[in-house]
């Protein structure tokens, strides 16, 4: 998992994970943080099985202390790895991330 910061807005722009290295270059699975920021949490969820990543950009907020994901149907069944962080409302702070654990999706 990864943050790119935008040192001229003052915030993550950018987060996600590498998906794949080949040489010189790193393909990776990324979301945006919008240009506010925000107290919504971002989630990644990772398909070992399937080698896919999902992410969920202002999914729910800190205040919420639950929040309920529409993942791939492919992905029922499976377990997936989870993991999320906070940005505050004005993006120029970052919460640690934090691996959820793994679980079986519904």
């Amino acid at each position: 998992m990864f943050g790119i910061y935008f040192s001229d807005l003052k915030r993550i722009g950018h987060c996600g994970f590498v998906e794949v290295v080949r040489g010189e270059w790193i393909q990776t699975i990324e979301a945006n943080t919008g240009p506010e920021g925000s107290r919504e949490g971002i989630f990644i969820i990772y398909d070992l099985g399937k080698q896919q990543f999902v992410s969920f950009v202002y999914s729910a907020l800190r205040a919420d202390r639950q929040v309920l994901l529409q993942l791939p149907v492919s992905f029922a069944g499976d377990a997936v790895h989870c993991y999320m962080f906070y940005t505050s409302e004005t993006g120029d702070r970052v919460s640690t991330s934090q691996y959820l654990g793994e679980m079986v999706v519904v």
